[in-house]
């Protein structure tokens, strides 16, 4: 199991994309470790019926990104 900190930015390892309806995105930031929840980069979308094994950590945003998104949206990041 990989071990995720908020803030990171993950890929699906299969490289699909993680999608909303017709909307596709290539990369998401983990927003929360337990339970396991994304947020897209815009913080328009948050997915959390997910597993974590099926993703891989391909960076990590700055602290700013991760303030902007809480703005967004309070529930996030815990």
């Amino acid at each position: 199991m990989n071990d995720f900190n908020i803030g990171d930015i993950v890929q699906r390892i299969d490289g699909d994309q993680l999608r909303s309806g017709c909307t596709a995105y290539s990369a998401a930031i983990v927003s929360s470790t337990k339970p396991f929840e994304l947020s897209s980069v815009s913080g328009d979308m948050r997915w959390r019926c997910i597993s974590q094994e099926d993703f891989k950590t391909v960076g990590k945003v700055e602290d700013w990104h991760i303030e902007l998104l809480k703005s967004k949206r309070i529930e996030y990041f815990t």
